[in-house]
């Protein structure tokens, strides 16, 4: 079977994230070769060899900031190891070879350096048949691998040296960090093997910069294992004190190596802070024969299921879940003050952002654990209301739950019933109580803004109408049934007007919905029409039933008018009984038995006012002080002048009870 090198490693599933794998494939190939010419520790120098006219052009003669960096060139990775033996030669002249299969080799790494560089050239000096040799050779996408030179050398030591070169342009960004970082990535990955094998002694050198990790630059570590099914993992945990790290995470290895690396989402952002003093980023490194046996060939992910459905049954969010749950337990000391902190900022949030839902720090402590450690006050708001939306479903089912239960009894036993749904309905009902005093904390909010715009500005003058109306019921709209409820506080004045048919404001009576046969152009500040839609009254007689309006003046004084406002509800009462409601396609005329209320809602401790009640005999209510009321026998209208601070009062008299209930008093 004949194999396209061309084709083969355009296949290779790889993008710009993964450039950084050609060096780890280098620097794997070198320590390997260390591990088999047994040396200890070994040495691995990757150079790297920049575009100086990047730079040159980048700086363009000026000193401020720190020096650009150019895009890398050329990688030279040399090492002390065995070098290019026959074997070794003929393992990398044989595609997906099985030569280093037992240490966890693909067989296919030295691709990935052709899938990101133009070409690679390597010179190795090994020892042979008890001579030492030197090999030289090309490898290229074109050419495959080309020998140069194959002879017998003057050289007493092992070495290799890889060169890659021309990192393809598209890569050249995905590429750029400096030597330092570089070799923090190739700590990180490598980690796992150096932290039990011992390390080598790596040096970086990028330009004037030289930068070299060993054996005592690794940080301490412990390990543990887990066992699922019946496969054994190890864990290594290390607290990672450099300054390139920005997060903790947890790296699944295979063979040794970082194969996917995931930041752990349930700790905070921030550093920990050991007993000494000094900071640090948690890191483990999960490694097991099952991850071993289950990595692609590029090493970038594994063949793991998140959920279970092969035999053994190990998913990869088990293994996940595993690993988490130790991090934790291994970070227990430094993670049981955050949690307290945590703790306590839900308990801030919920007491003074969302009161209504404290029944979730008792019966959602479990899922409110689950916030992570450095949520900010919006996280924990989120996840709250998450929570209760959540419980509003359960609550719901289990109430339909309860109901078919009781209606495929032959028999309603009350005991029987209340035993088996005694803690349902006690959950429910808090679920239930939430919803309640969220609405609960809108209608204090309404009253609360009512009370301000009764008091006076500063500069002695009050809320104009206008102001006072939009708290009532916006200006210039009308509500049908499926929305009257939701758009309006005329609860403020009476608790059935939010259950009005249909309701318009500051329309000309001409455009009432429904309402024809009138031309006349008036507009009423409020008018609900009632007995229609959400009403059980029948309609059979074909009359409209109930009509309530309501006339808003400012908060102070009122001023002289041409008409005042009972002469003016009056009007709009008789172009309403002279005009025709249209319902559900019945025409339905107002009639003698139509009935009309009529709120004049303004301040009363003025002379205008006090004159029209006397004009028009009205009643006073408790001497006047709770207002005047009058019925018109004539036009079948009850009228009252309401004062603003009646409705005050008697909003938050009515509402009292529930807000203390709610916790909501003050």
């Amino acid at each position: 079977m004949k194999t396209n090198l061309e084709g083969r490693i355009a296949n290779l599933g790889l993008g710009p994230r993964h450039v950084p794998q050609a060096l780890f494939e280098a620097v794997s190939n070198s320590l390997q070769a260390i591990s088999a010419a047994d040396r200890k520790p070994g040495k691995i120098q990757i150079r790297l060899i920049r575009s100086a006219d990047e730079v040159q052009l980048a700086t363009n003669g000026s000193s401020r900031g720190p020096e650009p960096l150019g895009s890398i060139l050329k990688v030279e990775i040399t090492d002390d190891g065995e070098g290019f033996t026959n074997a070794n030669m003929e393992s990398f002249d044989t595609l997906d070879s099985q030569y280093k299969a037992s240490i966890g080799g693909k067989g296919v790494g030295r691709l990935l350096w052709l899938f990101f560089f133009d070409e690679v050239r390597v010179k190795s000096f090994f020892r042979e048949d008890e001579q030492m040799k030197t090999r030289e050779f090309a490898f290229s996408v074109e050419n495959g691998v080309q020998l140069a030179v194959d002879s017998l050398s003057d050289q007493n030591e092992e070495r290799t040296v890889v060169c890659l070169s021309g990192l393809r342009r598209d890569f050249a960004k995905s590429f750029r960090s400096k030597g330092e970082t570089i070799l923090g990535q190739i700590q990180n990955h490598f980690l796992s093997i150096f932290l039990i094998g011992g390390a080598p002694e790596i040096t970086v050198i990028d330009g004037d910069d030289i930068c070299k990790i060993s054996n005592s630059d690794l940080p301490p570590y412990t390990q543990e294992e887990f066992q699922l099914d019946e496969c054994l993992f190890s864990v290594i945990h290390v607290k990672i004190r450099s300054p390139e790290q920005r997060d903790h995470r947890i790296h699944y290895c295979a063979n040794g190596r970082v194969v996917k690396s995931e930041k752990l989402k349930a700790l905070p952002d921030s550093r920990f802070t050991d007993d000494d003093g000094a900071d640090f980023y948690y890191q483990s490194y999960v490694s097991s024969p099952f991850l071993d046996g289950r990595a692609n060939q590029e090493r970038t992910e594994f063949a793991i299921d998140d959920e279970p459905s092969l035999i053994p049954d190990i998913s990869m969010n088990s293994i996940r879940s595993r690993a988490t749950e130790l991090a934790h337990q291994f970070l227990v000391s430094h993670l049981s003050a955050m949690k307290a902190c945590r703790d306590e900022r839900i308990n801030q949030v919920i007491d003074s952002k969302l009161p209504e839902y404290r029944y979730l720090l008792e019966e959602d402590k479990e899922s409110l654990d689950l916030i992570d450690l450095g949520a900010s006050e919006a996280e924990i708001r989120t996840k709250v209301l998450e929570l209760h939306f959540t419980n509003q479903q359960s609550a719901r089912d289990t109430l339909a739950s309860v109901v078919s239960d009781v209606r495929e009894k032959s028999g309603y036993d009350a005991a029987s019933f209340n035993d088996q749904f005694e803690k349902e309905f006690e959950r429910i009902s808090r679920v239930n109580n939430a919803s309640l005093v969220s609405y609960l904390i809108f209608r204090k909010s309404i009253i609360d803004l009512l009370a301000e715009l009764l008091q006076k500005n500063d500069d002695g003058t009050f809320a104009k109408e206008a102001a006072v109306h939009e708290l009532f019921f916006p200006m210039g709209k009308d509500v049908d049934p499926s929305r009257s409820l939701i758009r309006q506080n005329l609860w403020l004045i009476d608790e059935r007007l939010t259950y009005a048919s249909y309701i318009a404001s500051d329309r000309p009576l001409a455009e009432h919905k429904y309402l024809f046969d009138t031309t006349d152009k008036g507009e009423p500040d409020v008018a609900c029409y009632f007995n229609l839609g959400y009403s059980s009254d029948s309609l059979e007689d074909e009359c409209l039933h109930e009509v309530v309006l309501v006339e808003f003046k400012r908060p102070g004084p009122l001023h002289g008018r041409r008409e005042d406002p009972y002469t003016q509800c009056m009007r709009y009462v008789d172009k309403i009984r002279e005009g025709l409601y249209n319902e559900a396609g019945q025409r339905v005329k107002a009639s003698e038995a139509t009935r009309f209320y009529c709120y004049i809602v303004c301040e009363i401790d003025n002379e205008i006012v006090k004159s029209m009640a006397r004009l028009h005999r009205f009643t006073p209510l408790f001497a006047g002080e709770e207002g005047f009321f009058l019925y018109n026998e004539p036009m079948k209208a009850h009228v009252e002048i309401m004062p603003f601070k009646k409705i005050l009062r008697a909003a938050r008299r009515n509402h009292r009870s529930f807000f203390e209930h709610a916790g909501l008093a003050g």
